[in-house]
């Protein structure tokens, strides 16, 4: 028996960079709530990014940035920041090879360069533009997710100085940096000892890389049909695309809904 769900936000419940939940879904949660089934937010956005979907419905728990820090209710159930050193890494990476990051600690972000590749994911997610800071800025600080503005092919500016750490990559503008071994998963598993549950009776819903690993943990793993042939190679079911809310379909296939 399902008894939680855990969403993805951009290309799983709206399009990439959406801010609003489409009625029908809305309807669905509803539904889902009256059930008893726990509704949670596992996206890699901050959470200042998710404010027009908190507005249209309250989920039981929010796990930003791609899971490390998951706070349900007033209670943080999972942090996981960025080693110092892998910190220093990226800083140290940003600042020989000239790229953007966007820095993100629990309740702030900044960016080190506002160069086209800043302005372009601003634009995109419909978010304020950050502060600009000195790399240097980032060092000592509790940073749970780096958000690196580079392309695919770019990818070894950063990963050349710091291999180390986990990077997730669900965009063809950015990649994300977290904690070794950080990613969807470590939150998910936190929430389900907060509450008492096992990976069986939970179903997660993604359609990036960064999904991978949660759509794994999950007892029921949806890849929404706008994904990559590799994540939906890592679900037990593809739904239809994030433009069809597919998630509706995936909830009337397994007869959560009517």
């Amino acid at each position: 028996m399902i008894k939680a769900i855990f969403f993805d936000v951009d290309g799983t419940l709206v399009p990439s960079g959406g801010q609003t939940l489409p009625a029908e879904t809305l309807c669905a949660l509803k539904e889902l709530r009256r059930k008893g089934i726990h509704l949670f937010i596992a996206t890699g956005r901050h959470i200042s990014m998710l404010d027009g979907i908190r507005a249209d419905f309250e989920f039981d728990g929010y796990g930003t940035m791609n899971g490390q820090l998951f706070v349900c209710g007033d209670k943080t159930v999972c942090g996981n920041p960025i080693p110092a050193q892998g910190v220093r890494e990226i800083v140290e990476a940003a600042a020989a090879e000239h790229f953007s990051c966007i820095f993100l600690a629990a309740a702030e972000g900044w960016t080190n360069m506002a160069n086209d590749a800043a302005r372009a994911f601003l634009e995109e997610f419909n978010v304020a533009a950050p502060p600009t800071m000195p790399l240097e800025y980032a060092l000592g600080r509790e940073i749970y997710q780096v958000i690196v503005l580079l392309a695919p092919e770019e990818d070894h500016l950063l990963l050349d100085r710091a291999a180390h750490l986990t990077t997730t990559r669900w965009h063809p503008g950015f990649l994300d940096a977290l904690a070794p071994g950080g990613g969807k998963a470590t939150g998910v598993q936190a929430v389900l000892d907060h509450l008492g549950l096992t990976p069986e009776e939970i179903m997660a819903f993604g359609d990036g890389g960064n999904d991978i690993s949660m759509l794994q943990l999950a007892h029921i793993g949806v890849a929404t049909g706008n994904a990559g042939d590799h994540v939906k190679a890592a679900a037990d079911y593809v739904c239809p695309p994030v433009e069809e809310q597919g998630v509706l379909e995936a909830f009337q296939h397994f007869g959560l809904i009517e």
